[in-house]
């Protein structure tokens, strides 16, 4: 029965570092600063949770063009 419990535990390790590395991997897919990562490492937020890095530039027929400071 130990033998058991210990190679459950193995393999729960392994699906835990499986996991880790997904999310690394998904973090730098979107580009995540250092302190986003900790923020997603620590559990409060997702990857996903964060402001696109990328700037968009409105065009007069955009709706919010005129809203531009």
């Amino acid at each position: 029965m130990i033998k058991f419990i210990e190679a459950l535990n193995y393999f729960m390790e392994l699906e835990n570092e499986k996991e880790k590395k997904q999310r690394e991997e998904e973090m730098n897919n979107y580009d995540l600063t250092e302190d986003e990562k900790e923020l997603v490492r620590s559990g409060d937020y997702e990857p996903w949770s964060f402001e696109s890095k990328e700037e968009t530039e409105l065009e007069e027929d955009d709706y919010y063009y005129n809203d531009e400071i």
